[in-house]
């Protein structure tokens, strides 16, 4: 890419805006003197229109067909036509009672009924003369009031917007997002209105119809004056809009909301001004402007993690999600600041999962406490028995969506809870005849338990493994449709408090049990005897607050303790050694963390899509990342982080990577990383890390001058030990600042 000269535009004036009208025939320049076309072929000129009583001027707008309005000092506003040779032709003046500050002519694409209907109306049509506007939206100074005039009415005011505040408009743009024609107006402090437009279908032949708008939305963006820009998504085709500001961020269509998304740009930390660049490296590209920089590039797929709050009045202990009845089940406990915990009223809220209303209440009993919930699927076994010899398919029928509950009865003279319950609701529709239902959800039935049932696990052919105090129970629902009961088959009892279970596979017969003083264990369910047994033990005594299975093929687990650690354990199940060997958990990783974590979720903050997996067979663009298991985590201290399972490659890339960063970047008060990530605990034990990157020091590459990665890269160069002994051909590559930054942003996009 080089710099050209056009001869055909004013290089002694200040250019306002330029642009390419109808596509690969001419090119538009506005400035403060006039208005200039050249030709797309020949770059010479091709025609002028200069501003002569008007005064100089100071915005100008142009879209796609050719349509330009430039406004001039005084509120004179100027409708000019190119054609296709680029000729240009005054149609239309007026003044306006106040100054101009931005101009927008882009066109409401045109929807047919059935398209509306549907939602699958086209979003670009290619053929410019379809695309000219019938409207142009103006935003003006001192008033700070937004107008659309009809260009097709002699600039007749057809909408007044009074945008309220004492900031004006900086930028406006009219867009079709989804199937909604919408206009949107950044203002000068940083933040974004949005109006959705009705009446007259945005393209109606009848001009002198008025349009109207609805949906007011108001949006901090940034902090300084938003630059707005229609793009198309490199993915789908779908429109978006860049919002250029000192944030900068795509907003975009979905479910019928426009939703926001940030950029990633660190080392630019204003955008002035993005446009559409269309070229054959980038067919959907975008050309960003900083201060002093040029960025070509596209756009990666959008991906938000969108929040929503809901006051409860209350302390939330425990949350679950219902998919079928579609609620979220909160235990909640009311807030008394003078009495203890035991003492305090537990509730169970029932909350629709979309608008988080309140759709019922539960109270419980006095001293009972909510220590677990599970949504799961339990079958009945004398449904199971009868259909089993039937068919496959009428199996399903005898499974039970529920929303388990455990609690524990907490008495202020007992040092451990010597009695608690299980109760187990399921979704019932309430409504008349015609009429939409509500759900609320109904107690199928209770067990009474003999301690706190501190977790539940979904577990072997659709029954359910409760730990409670020292014991791991397994339960299953029995009984008719009119007399359901939830019975205890079996039990196994081998650890001193029974904190946590999760079970490695829903419909096999393995889970593992974290104590809240001996680590981790491996139980096995007996089909035949109908008992569990203890198959393999971490002998580590490790005050363990959370565990998850990483790899159930493998028989890798990952677990959290109260001395803010991380450990992962591996069992061996080979046959080349001992069954005392194939009983041991082995440690596999260390890590220390900094917060104690509470809970573990498989899963991600952001959505794989398509796109992602198919271009992750392209090693240039992806940076020849493999990934693993993929594993959330919380602690007590409000913090979500997440585990990513890589490759031995990967992993010896950023093991290399993290060595570098922290030996050629001065650590923030000179505090060793080594020492800091080092597993240690109060009993006076401290190991190094292994088997652990740190993400965090990692992706702080991307924050370095370029100076520092430089040096960073050199100095992994060096070491070399950035491949594993099976990547040979990697010993001959010398690596750059370019291969590091594109291995470290893939990573990053994970989360």
């Amino acid at each position: 890419m080089e710099e050209a000269f056009i001869p055909g535009f004013d290089t002694a004036s200040e250019t306002l805006m330029a642009k390419n009208v109808w596509p690969g025939n001419v090119l538009v320049q506005v400035t403060d003197r006039g208005v200039f076309t050249a030709s797309c072929a020949s770059l010479e000129h091709v025609d002028e229109w200069i501003c002569g009583s008007e005064g100089k001027i100071t915005v100008g707008g142009c879209n796609d067909g050719g349509q330009v309005v430039v406004a001039a000092r005084g509120g004179a506003l100027t409708f000019l036509q190119v054609d296709l040779q680029g000729k240009l032709e005054v149609v239309d003046q007026i003044v306006l009672d106040q100054e101009v500050s931005c101009i927008n002519l882009d066109p409401w694409k045109t929807f047919t009924a059935e398209e509306t209907m549907n939602g699958d109306a086209m979003e670009v049509d290619h053929d410019p003369s379809k695309n000219l506007s019938k409207f142009v939206s103006v935003g003006l100074w001192n008033i700070n009031s937004v107008r659309i005039l009809s260009l097709a009415s002699h600039l007749r005011e057809v909408l007044r917007i009074d945008l309220g505040g004492d900031t004006q408009a900086r930028s406006i743009l009219m867009v079709t997002l989804g199937n909604a024609c919408m206009l949107l107006v950044g203002l000068g402090n940083g933040e974004l209105i949005s109006y959705v437009v009705h009446n007259g279908n945005c393209n109606n032949q009848n001009h002198e119809q008025q349009l109207t708008v609805s949906t007011r939305k108001r949006v901090a963006i940034g902090t300084r004056s938003l630059s707005l820009s229609p793009f198309r998504s490199s993915r789908d085709g779908t429109t978006c809009v860049f919002l250029s500001c000192d944030q900068p961020t795509v907003a975009y269509p979905s479910g019928g909301k426009l939703l926001y998304s940030g950029v990633n740009l660190p080392h630019y930390s204003m955008i002035h001004v993005a446009v559409p660049f269309r070229a054959p490296p980038f067919p959907d590209g975008l050309a960003l402007a900083s201060e002093s920089t040029l960025i070509i590039g596209i756009v990666d797929d959008i991906q938000k993690l969108h929040i929503t709050t809901r006051r409860l009045g209350m302390s939330p202990r425990k949350i679950a999600h219902h998919t079928e009845g579609s609620i979220f089940a909160v235990g909640c406990v009311t807030n008394d600041d003078y009495v203890r915990d035991y003492e305090m009223n537990n509730v169970i809220l029932f909350l629709d999962d979309s608008t988080f209303e309140e759709i019922q209440r539960i109270n419980l009993e006095p001293y009972e406490l909510i220590t677990s919930m599970l949504a799961c699927n339990l079958c009945n076994t004398n449904s199971c028995s009868q259909e089993q010899s039937h068919s496959s398919s009428s199996l399903f029928n005898a499974f039970s969506s529920v929303l388990l509950v455990g609690t524990a009865f907490a008495y202020p003279d007992e040092d451990e809870p010597k009695a608690g319950r299980i109760l187990a609701y399921r979704p019932a529709a309430h409504g008349a005849m015609g009429t939409s239902s509500r759900i609320t959800m109904e107690l199928l039935c209770e067990a009474p338990t003999r301690g706190g049932v501190y977790s539940m696990a979904p577990f072997h052919q659709g029954s359910i493994l409760a730990t409670i105090n020292s014991k791991t129970k397994l339960y299953r629902l029995c009984g008719g449709e009119d007399l359901p009961e939830l019975r205890s088959e079996c039990s196994h009892d081998g650890n001193i408090l029974s904190l946590t279970v999760k079970n490695c596979d829903s419909d096999g017969s393995t889970a593992i049990v974290g104590d809240l003083m001996r680590s981790i264990s491996v139980l096995k369910y007996c089909a035949s005897s109908k008992s569990i047994e203890e198959v393999a033990r971490d002998h580590t005594l490790n005050w363990t607050t959370a565990i998850e299975i990483l790899n159930n093929k493998d028989g890798v687990y990952i677990g959290a303790e109260n001395y803010q650690n991380l450990f992962v354990l591996k069992r061996d199940t080979s046959n080349s050694i001992s069954e005392e060997a194939r009983s041991r958990l082995s440690t596999q990783g260390e890590y220390h963390l900094g917060e104690m974590v509470n809970k573990f979720l498989r899963g991600s903050l952001i959505m794989a899509s398509q796109h992602q997996a198919s271009s992750s067979l392209d090693k240039d663009n992806r940076g020849d990342l493999v990934m693993g298991s993929s594993l959330l985590f919380v602690t007590a201290d409000g913090m979500i982080g997440s585990i990513f399972g890589l490759s031995a490659q990967d992993f010896a890339f950023f093991r290399a990577l993290g060595q570098a960063v922290s030996l050629s970047v001065p650590a923030l008060g000179n505090l060793s990383h080594d020492e800091y990530r080092a597993y240690s605990s109060e009993r006076g034990v401290s190991r190094p890390c292994r088997g652990f990157i740190d993400g965090d020091l990692v992706e702080s590459f991307l924050d370095l001058k370029k100076k520092d990665m430089e040096d960073v890269v050199v100095f992994m160069n060096s070491e070399g030990n950035w491949w594993t002994e099976g990547g040979d051909e990697k010993k001959e590559q010398v690596l750059t600042v370019e291969d590091v930054l594109a291995k470290v942003e893939e990573i990053s996009r994970l989360h």
